[in-house]
């Protein structure tokens, strides 16, 4: 989605600047997502420690 804003925003200003800055911002956005699929998998393993060694 915000690459075609990106893409829409460069044809209609010309401004590759903002292109480039759009386009960072949907790296980071996928990147925020799939750190926090990492994070969740990571907790979710640590809680099935945790379960195995209580009594």
């Amino acid at each position: 989605m915000l690459k075609q804003i990106a893409w829409n925003t460069f044809k209609n200003t010309g401004n590759i600047n903002t292109f480039m800055e759009l386009m960072e911002v949907d790296k980071a956005m996928k990147n925020a997502k799939n750190n926090e699929q990492i994070i969740n998998k990571e907790v979710i393993k640590q809680e099935g420690k945790q379960k195995e060694w209580e009594l």
